[in-house]
This record gives structure tokens, sequence and C-alpha cells, in this order.
């Protein structure tokens, strides 16, 4: 397993914990199900099967999905014309 640190998720403030969970779960369910993560001191850690450049694409191609739904349905609520 590679390990990656972190160092945006630290345990507190409560957004910064809650952003560390929802990786380390659309890492698990979605990429890696062996994936791992803890924190040591304010650091969060993610072990997965997943490089660093696997881990990028996967998280961009996530987004890539959200942004899409996103765009997708602004266009069907505006009538057509994205931001209108």
């Amino acid at each position: 397993m590679i390990l990656h640190r972190l160092d945006g998720c630290s345990p507190i403030p409560l957004a910064s914990y809650l952003k560390a969970l929802g990786i380390l779960r659309l890492v698990s369910e979605q990429a890696d199900p062996e994936a791992r993560a803890w924190w040591e001191g304010d650091r969060f850690l993610l072990a997965s099967h997943l490089d660093e450049p696997e881990l990028i694409e996967f998280f961009l191609k996530v987004l890539c999905r959200c942004l899409g739904a996103h765009v997708e349905g602004s266009t069907a609520r505006s009538g057509g014309n994205y931001g209108g």
C-alpha cells in the first residue's frame, strides 16, 4: 500500500474532519476497498493501492461527474440556458 499525507484534512475544524471522512469513503467505496486512513497529530494519512497519479485521476473523474450532474440539472431547470 502507498501512504498519502493529506495535510489539508486536519481533525479540527469539523469541516476538515468531514472532508477527510468523505475522501476515505469515496476512495474505499469506489476505487480501493482496502484503503485505510488515520490521523497522526493533525495529519490525515491515507493508505491505498492507488499511487498519487491514480488518486488524482480518480478525484478528477469524481469531480467531473459531480460537475456534469450539476450542469445538466442547471440546464434542465433554466430552460436550456446554463447559468440563466
